[in-house]
C-alpha cells in the first residue's frame, strides 16, 4: 500500500469511528468539497497539502515526514532467516 493510501484509510477509519458519517457535513465545516474528503480518503488527492492537513487535524491526526532509512515492510521478511 503507497503512502497515499495509507493516510487515506487511515483518516477515513478515524472518521468513521469519532461517528462522522456523512462527509458533506463534515466538508461544509472545514469549507473544502466532498470530492477533496473522498480522494484524500481513496489515496488519489492531488490537490493541497493545506486541505490534507485541515481535514487531518480535524480528525485528531497529524501529517508527519520522516526520512527514508527504514527498509520496507515487504523486504523484511528477506532480512530474516525463520530457521532459527
Amino acid at each position: 500500500m503507497n503512502d497515499l493510501k495509507q493516510i487515506g484509510a487511515i483518516a477515513k477509519q478515524t472518521r468513521k469511528a469519532l461517528g462522522h458519517k456523512n462527509m458533506v457535513v463534515v466538508a461544509q465545516q472545514l469549507g473544502i468539497s466532498k470530492n477533496d474528503i473522498s480522494e484524500i480518503e481513496r489515496g488519489i488527492f492531488r490537490g493541497s497539502v493545506l486541505n490534507v492537513i485541515k481535514y487531518l487535524s480535524f480528525l485528531g491526526l497529524e501529517l508527519t515526514a520522516s526520512p527514508r532509512n527504514k527498509p520496507p515492510l515487504e523486504d523484511l521478511e528477506a532480512m530474516f532467516d525463520d530457521e532459527y
